[in-house]
């Protein structure tokens, strides 16, 4: 069976009525605007969820159907982000690159569709087709093609089909707390549109709807919550959170929570992680809670902090003060890092990717792995993402100042993990 997904990462369109992440203020200004949607601690969650998990799961649920998977993305996107669609096209052949310069697509569903149509003799009018979307941040079960062939046949053409039971738990990281079950019909990981494509490329396809919560008003639909079929990953840093964002980080991570805790807890059985398999030993148990013991030493004026487990991402919220003739590096966080064994001794190419990462080893013994906080006069509260790449973790961080110490003093120090 023929299907053709469409994932828009993090798509640069300022003049799109859909300016959801560009809400945490209210300028909508087209600076602020793609200085949101690029920012380090929104794209970090959603790196880490589509190339390390999503694709992989797509790729295991192909099992025989043909499967074309178009990925969206602008020039505005940073550098380094591209070059990973680039190398995750190399890998999968089955997923499409759509650089669109001057937001136009340079390639469609319905162009590939023509392809495959052009390839097959004695199909014309017959072709029919899943037409599917996926955000970058969710996942599809290993079984998704399986599910969705048995409802993608000529009766059903002009009809969506929706899986309408999923799983949903919140980011940290590289693991995942507060596993729920949810039903959610209509939800936009995996919503399909069932499409028959003519030999003259004219497509019958289910009539557009208003919101995919309203998919039911505009055709008719087909919704199976027999098993779980979706991963709805949660995170602050998600465009349907800002409203939470403008409480602050704190409150947000705390109502996501709250709300989480009122669904079904949902069962971490085999069955769960052979739908899900890159989910494996990264969904902790419902009593987990990732908090950090913060400690101020004032003979030394630095903090330490032990997390309860180790983290590959988390925030740090300094208040200090720093005197008029302070250096651009006047601090910095004193790292423990351990691989993805949980060793702390490190290979000289894992060094390099640390390194490459903003993240170095000192010679001093007493600091190891390190990362600048910038430093700046006067007194200020102020904010740094640590973000370590895929395969390392940071179990415990100490703050402190560097250099001449006499320059800065360090008021405060909290830990967010992420």
């Amino acid at each position: 069976m023929l299907f053709v997904g469409h994932t828009r990462f993090s798509l640069f369109e300022p003049n799109s009525r859909a300016w959801v992440s560009s809400q945490l203020d209210d300028s909508h200004n087209e600076d602020t605007y793609r200085d949101e949607l690029f920012n380090e601690e929104r794209l970090v969650p959603r790196v880490y969820m589509f190339f390390e998990n999503s694709l992989a799961q797509i790729d295991r649920a192909i099992r025989g159907h043909e499967v074309y998977h178009i990925v969206s993305y602008s020039p505005e996107l940073p550098d380094h982000y591209k070059a990973r669609i680039e190398a995750a096209c190399r890998e999968y052949p089955w997923l499409v690159p759509d650089l669109q310069s001057e937001r136009v697509p340079t390639i469609t569903a319905n162009t590939l569709v023509q392809n495959v149509l052009a390839e097959r003799s004695g199909e014309a009018g017959k072709l029919i087709y899943g037409s599917y979307r996926l955000d970058d941040d969710d996942l599809l079960p290993t079984n998704y093609f399986d599910r969705m062939a048995v409802y993608t046949v000529p009766e059903n053409v002009g009809m969506y089909v929706s899986l309408g039971l999923g799983a949903t738990a919140i980011q940290h990281g590289e693991e995942f707390s507060v596993p729920r079950s949810i039903k959610q019909r209509f939800f936009t990981a995996g919503l399909l549109s069932v499409c028959r494509m003519s030999e003259g490329g004219r497509v019958e396809r289910p009539a557009p709807y208003s919101g995919h919560s309203n998919a039911d008003g505009a055709a008719p639909c087909i919704i199976d919550s027999r098993e779980t079929g979706f991963f709805w990953n949660r995170h602050e840093h998600q465009d349907t959170s800002v409203g939470l964002r403008k409480k602050g980080s704190i409150v947000a991570s705390k109502i996501l929570r709250e709300n989480l805790d009122r669904m079904p807890i949902v069962e971490l059985n085999q069955e769960f992680f052979d739908l899900f398999p890159t989910l494996k030993d990264r969904v902790l148990s419902d009593g987990y809670d990732n908090h950090t013991s913060v400690r101020e030493d004032s003979d030394t004026n630095s903090f330490s902090a032990n997390f309860s487990y180790p983290a590959n991402s988390f925030r740090a919220i300094i208040e200090m003060t720093a005197q008029q003739d302070v250096a651009k590096n006047n601090a910095l966080f004193s790292l423990d890092i351990i691989n993805e064994t949980g060793s702390t001794t490190l290979t000289d190419d894992q060094i390099h990717i640390l390194a490459v990462n903003g993240v170095h080893r000192s010679a001093d013994r007493n600091i190891g792995f390190f990362a600048y906080l910038p430093t700046v006069y006067g007194t200020q509260t102020t904010e740094r993402l640590i973000s370590l790449p895929h395969g390392f973790k940071c179990s415990s961080v100490k703050l402190m100042p560097w250099g001449d110490t006499s320059k800065v003093h360090l008021v405060s120090l909290k830990i967010d993990i992420i």
